[in-house]
């Protein structure tokens, strides 16, 4: 990331934003919300991380609270907690800031916009080639979230691999959902693409999130005539 894709997650942080990583496997999605979370969360936060397999080490020093899927001595998972019980039971416990899921697959992002309706933040990562792929599979079954519900998310953080000396990973895009209440559809803003050169200040200015002052209806209809 450069410095100024790093800026505007840090400022979506601070605002309790949420956030979806969207990559193919071995993108660096993973490595990208730990990156996040180790030195753009503060340590005092109270927040609850969700995995189905441990990924993401806790700081001794934090009041981060890790709950992960029981796995059995020979390698069977519980057959009854899996990471939707586990988010269920952060939003009735220890989670104030942030409920962070390791990887959603399903039913589970529907908990993460029950976070969002309480007022937490949200983090999670995604596989998907693309925004667009990601919104259509949110949106179909097993998960099926309405596109109200998609446009709660601050942004699609979008990794994948680029050539340039060297395959190497990177963030090619960030979207954010707008939810369009005259179609029932969300409609994608992009703010930032891979190779562009933006500095900090208009990235920010960019993203419509983070202008709470302005109407939705209207950024929507802005971003339509844009596309």
């Amino acid at each position: 990331m450069n410095t100024a894709v790093v800026n505007y997650v840090r400022e979506v942080i601070s605002k309790r934003g949420s956030l979806f990583i969207v990559g193919p496997p071995g993108s660096g999605k993973t490595t990208l919300l730990r990156a996040i979370l180790h030195d753009l969360i503060p340590k005092n936060w109270k927040i609850v991380i969700i995995e189905d397999t441990p990924e993401i080490d806790i700081p001794h020093d934090s009041c981060w609270v890790r709950y992960v899927v029981p796995v059995s001595p020979w390698g069977k998972r519980h057959e009854s907690i899996d990471q939707m019980i586990l988010a269920k039971a952060a939003l009735r416990a220890s989670a104030n800031r942030y409920l962070v899921i390791g990887e959603t697959r399903g039913a589970e992002a529907g908990v993460l916009v029950q976070a969002l309706n309480m007022g937490l933040g949200g983090l999670t990562t995604f596989h998907g080639g693309s925004a667009e792929e990601a919104i259509m599979r949110l949106m179909s079954p097993p998960i099926s979230l309405t596109a109200s519900q998609i446009g709660m998310f601050w942004a699609f953080i979008t990794v994948s691999y680029v050539i340039e000396s060297g395959v190497n990973r990177a963030v090619v895009s960030i979207d954010e959902p707008l939810y369009d209440r005259k179609t029932d559809d969300v409609v994608l803003h992009n703010i930032y693409t891979y190779g562009e050169e933006v500095d900090d200040r208009e990235l920010i200015e960019r993203s419509i999130k983070l202008r709470p002052h302005m109407e939705v209806r209207k950024a929507v209809t802005l971003v339509q005539e844009i596309q």
